[in-house]
């Protein structure tokens, strides 16, 4: 399994996913309005990538976790939140 993990973060981790992320935001924006989440809410955003789910979860004030084999994508995840002045665990 560890050597699966491996090669799953590498793979992630190879490109410039976060160039990615902006033509495919709409999409968490979509599951979200479809999910119903609401302030107060508690989100667990799983292979959350960049934030296309995380990030619009947090705007609409839900408690939201998100977590990502890929380091590399969190990290743009964290920079995004934080400079959207956003919390997400």
């Amino acid at each position: 399994m560890e050597e699966f993990k491996q090669v799953q973060r590498a793979t992630w981790e190879a490109g410039d996913y976060s160039a990615l992320a902006p033509y495919i935001e709409h999409v968490g924006r979509r599951l979200l309005a479809t999910a119903g989440v609401e302030p107060g809410m508690r989100v667990l955003d799983v292979a959350c990538g960049t934030g296309n789910v995380a990030l619009p979860a947090a705007e609409a004030r839900a408690d939201v976790t998100a977590l990502d084999i890929a380091p590399k994508l969190l990290e743009k995840g964290r920079e995004k939140a934080e400079a959207a002045g956003l919390a997400v665990n």
